[in-house]
């Protein structure tokens, strides 16, 4: 994944809280590059969940 990953991420959700989710975890994160991927896993995981 390259520089901006994360911002492509904002809009894949359809619903707002879980854009506004992504953004929390993204901005939890982002200073760790390899929480990445395990962002993208816990928000599928959410999503199937909810």
């Amino acid at each position: 994944m390259g520089t901006g990953a994360l911002d492509t991420w904002y809009f894949y959700p359809k619903r707002q809280e879980h854009r506004d989710i992504v953004k929390s975890w993204s901005s939890k994160y982002e200073l760790e590059p390899y929480m990445k991927d395990l962002i993208f896993t816990e928000f599928e995981t959410y999503c199937q969940k909810g």
